[in-house]
């Protein structure tokens, strides 16, 4: 994922392109899905082919987006940060 790049567009789509290192070799190379704000901005919505991810916003400065959220996996609940810059 750190190969990752996400482009977040104006219309409330998002491309995500897997970058040079894929993680499965199966999954399309990029992904084109939507995304959305809560009202005020503090619970980003990314939909996804797995399904929506809700991120609580921890920074948005413009140039750094970083976000929490929790799923399961193999029956464990687990939490992920993701971190995006502006390129």
């Amino acid at each position: 994922m750190k190969d990752d790049i996400f482009t977040f567009n104006k219309d409330n789509t998002y491309t995500h392109d897997e970058g040079p290192e894929k993680c499965d070799s199966s999954d399309p190379q990029t992904n084109i899905s939507s995304w959305s704000w809560n009202s005020d901005e503090t619970i980003l919505t990314i939909d996804s082919v797995t399904g929506p991810i809700v991120l609580t916003i921890l920074k948005n400065d413009g140039i750094t987006l970083k976000g929490s959220y929790t799923a399961v996996y193999g029956g464990s609940t687990q939490e992920f940060t993701i971190t995006w810059t502006k390129q």
